[in-house]
């Protein structure tokens, strides 16, 4: 899961006989400066904008995120004849299935259930997204030795990848939910609505503070003849209107709850849960852990 600060790195072990008892030093002084060499992000990355560690970090990201990832080898590309594409997820189509030419989740497979194919997304057929369907002639198949299908597998069966996100993506729904209905709340709680009752009035009206001119302005044009009348108010801080002999009654939002804190924390254990880290790194929240523990959960 750790990438370090220069990636995977080459220590050569060659050796002059083919007992295995004499290092052959420049051999491997030679393939270490070549390693070295390519990982250039205008060596080793076909598109020339990743190097070696920034490639390796952007495998284990799209992993993570997306399940899996693919790595095209292009034979014959750059001064030591390899270089590696990338290819998202999306780019595989999981809706590509042709049963009786051996093609499933965008893959063809042999009698044995092994891949010997990859279908990827020809740019020529496709938008810059992937969003191609039709026939298998607008895909381009890249052979299974070309091809590394970076991904966890956790079942027998299991062809394609599946994020380590994906089980806590309704908890993070739900708390998304949870998050706008308290700032709705705080909006409502901020408005400071009242209601005036009248005994003349035929039917009930709502009062509304304006803050600003504009805001008065904004409230009068929806028909203020039925709904507000002539008790649209500009109120300034600190000022005290008098209504006459009509009566107020507050409309006092509390907000937040009492609650809110203590449930978006359980939602976040349970996040954090799903995705297998310590809590107080998926919430930044440190109020309960020591320095000692807090090695302990790295």
């Amino acid at each position: 899961n750790v990438v370090g600060p220069r990636g995977i790195q080459l220590q050569s072990r060659a050796m002059r006989s083919a007992s295995g008892k004499r290092p052959d030093e420049r051999a491997r002084a030679l393939i270490e400066s070549e390693w070295q060499t390519w990982q250039g992000r205008d060596v080793c990355s076909l598109d020339g904008r990743k190097n070696w560690r920034q490639l390796l970090e952007l495998l284990r990201r799209r992993r993570r995120v997306d399940g899996e990832v693919f790595i095209e080898k292009v034979l014959g590309e750059g001064r030591h004849g390899l270089t590696l594409r990338i290819w998202e997820a999306c780019s595989v189509p999981l809706d590509l299935h042709e049963p009786d030419k051996g093609i499933y989740l965008g893959m063809r497979v042999n009698s044995k259930r092994q891949v010997i194919s990859y279908f990827v997304r020809d740019d020529e057929h496709g938008d810059i997204m992937g969003n191609v369907r039709g026939r298998v002639g607008k895909y381009r198949e890249i052979s299974a030795d070309r091809m590394l299908h970076y991904y966890r597998q956790e079942r027998a069966n299991q062809w394609r990848g599946v994020p380590e996100v994906a089980t806590m993506l309704e908890r993070s729904h739900m708390l998304e939910g949870i998050v706008q209905a308290v700032l709705v709340g705080f909006r409502v709680a901020s408005c400071k609505m009242f209601a005036i009752k009248d005994s003349e009035w035929s039917e009930p009206g709502i009062g509304h503070l304006a803050t600003s001119d504009t805001d008065a302005s904004d409230a009068s044009s929806a028909n203020p003849q039925s709904v507000f009348g002539d008790l649209l108010l500009d109120l300034e801080a600190g000022s005290a209107p008098y209504l006459g002999d009509k009566d107020v009654v507050p409309f006092d939002v509390s907000y937040p709850p009492a609650n809110y804190d203590e449930y978006v924390n359980q939602v976040l254990r349970e996040m954090a849960s799903g995705l297998s880290v310590p809590y107080h790194q998926l919430s930044g929240d440190t109020r309960d852990i020591n320095y000692s523990t807090a090695r302990e959960l790295k």
